[in-house]
């Protein structure tokens, strides 16, 4: 079984044949699905003319439903499926149809495309073309709730054009080949499964750590969606034990620029374009200063709630509660190339953020904002078209400046830009809380995140150290232990 469902306007019932054969007449009963003819038998009329009525039931008017491609008959008609025929490839589909909706669009475009090498690698033999079959399973397998995309040619870079004969082979394979899942809790057969799923199927090399750690965590989903349709009765990824380096989170102090040379890398626009400068100033400039994440200030509306003080050397605010994130038209509800998400990261829908905006950041958003004048409620950073910056643009503008600027010792992509505002807070002195607040962290997560730059202050350090060692040496102290008397002479 495989989970992959047609839709009833691509079945065609036909009316009740006979037929007179060896052992007597029969009477037939043919129906189209897809391209595909199928025929059953029956030794009586009554029978004959009861099931293609219930065929025909199922097809049209309010009994339609979708039909089975594995069987050819409605869903609805197949026994309860029994653990041992599920396959790896039959939990995948249901995992991603069962959590769609609850995955925003970068989250599904991940899931999807890590889960699409579980499948290529959860097989009982190789297939010729692993790369194909990848994209096949990405593109037209885990599509999400609903019928199944259809099959068109594709072409694969430095390969040549497959039809959808050539996609259709390769499906029925993989729906043949297939692992079954009740083999995988082994803990020998699972680590060899993300061992392999670890792999570029293009040339056999090891993927990067998130790469992993996202295969990982997408097997452990399958296997959650396991235990809920009662095949296991434990999530058996949850108790193997992670193998090789751990990755970090932790933010390297020397690989960010001092205010200073933030203020240059941005000044950098100049030696661009009079329009870069007009449309990514700003938007540098308060994310460098503030620690905002770009997907905020793409969805920064006009309005209220964006406070900028006319006095010099004022500090203003601004409230942060709908980020814009850039996708593909593949992954979002509506089709755009772009999603609003209802709240914050890693918050509730409806969730809020209250930014401090320092004076240099005050300074050019309201220089922004007399230039461009957007209506309460318009984006405040759009292209010259009024459309949504596009992150591609965005990041290439950034890469110029950094090759312009610092001598080009900086490779910090643009969402790295808000670690150069912790860096400078916690130099300044700003309590944990506060700063975590400001970038709308949690305080752990704050702490994991820029550990290293709060404890690489040697100077401090020895400073502190000093004061305390000082005093013990000085004998400075209010506590004098008991003396020994000289003997008596």
């Amino acid at each position: 079984m495989t989970g992959r469902l047609i839709a009833p306007d691509q079945v065609r019932p036909r009316p009740v044949q006979t037929r007179d054969t060896p052992a007597g007449r029969r009477w037939q009963v043919k129906w189209r699905i897809e391209s595909n003819d199928r025929t059953r038998a029956f030794k009586s009329r009554q029978a004959a003319v009861a099931f293609h009525a219930e065929l025909v039931a199922a097809t049209t008017g309010r009994g339609r439903e979708m039909f089975d491609a594995d069987t050819s008959l409605p869903a609805s008609w197949n026994p309860e499926p029994k653990a041992e025929d599920f396959t790896f490839l039959d939990v995948a589909i249901t995992t991603v149809e069962r959590l769609w909706d609850h995955w925003g669009s970068k989250n599904r475009m991940g899931r999807v495309e890590s889960l699409a090498q579980l499948v290529v690698y959860a097989t009982t033999a190789e297939h010729p073309d692993r790369q194909m079959l990848r994209r096949l399973v990405r593109n037209h397998v885990l599509t999400g709730p609903g019928a199944a995309k259809p099959l068109v040619p594709m072409r694969l870079p430095r390969k040549s054009e497959y039809s959808v004969a050539d996609l259709e082979k390769a499906l029925r394979w993989l729906e043949r080949h297939s692992q079954r899942i009740v083999g995988l809790d082994d803990v020998t057969a699972l680590e060899k499964l993300l061992e392999d799923a670890s792999r570029s199927v293009v040339d056999g090399r090891t993927l990067g750590r998130s790469s992993c750690d996202r295969a990982r965590g997408s097997a452990s989903l399958a296997f959650d969606e396991a235990v809920r349709m009662k095949v296991f009765q434990a999530n058996p990824v949850r108790a193997l034990p992670r193998r090789g380096r751990t990755k970090t989170t932790e933010v390297e102090p020397a690989l960010l620029p001092t205010p200073d040379e933030a203020a240059a890398l941005v000044d950098a626009l100049s030696t661009i374009s009079d329009s870069a400068v007009r449309l990514y100033r700003a938007f540098f400039t308060v994310m460098w200063t503030c620690g905002t994440r770009p997907s905020e200030l793409y969805g920064l509306r006009a309005g209220p709630h964006i406070v900028l003080p006319v006095e010099p050397g004022a500090w203003g605010s601004m409230v942060v509660s709908e980020p814009l994130v850039g996708s593909s038209r593949r992954w979002t509800d509506d089709g755009d190339s772009r999603e609003m998400r209802p709240g914050l990261k890693s918050r509730s829908d409806g969730s809020t953020r209250m930014i401090l905006l320092p004076p240099p950041a005050v300074r050019e958003l309201r220089a922004h904002l007399e230039r461009t004048q957007p209506a309460p409620g318009e984006l405040v950073f759009r292209n010259n078209n009024g459309k949504p910056l596009d992150q591609s643009v965005v990041g290439r503008i950034w890469r110029k400046c950094r090759t312009r600027a610092c001598d080009g010792q900086f490779t910090l992509t643009v969402y790295q830009l808000r670690h150069t505002a912790a860096s400078t807070m916690l130099r300044a002195g700003v309590p944990v809380a506060r700063a975590a607040q400001q970038l709308g962290n949690s305080v752990p997560v704050f702490l994991r995140t820029y550990a290293r730059i709060m404890s690489d202050d040697d100077t401090q350090f020895m400073r502190q150290m000093d004061a305390a060692l000082g005093s013990a040496e000085s004998g400075d102290s209010d506590d004098v232990g008991p003396t020994e008397e000289a003997p008596a002479a």
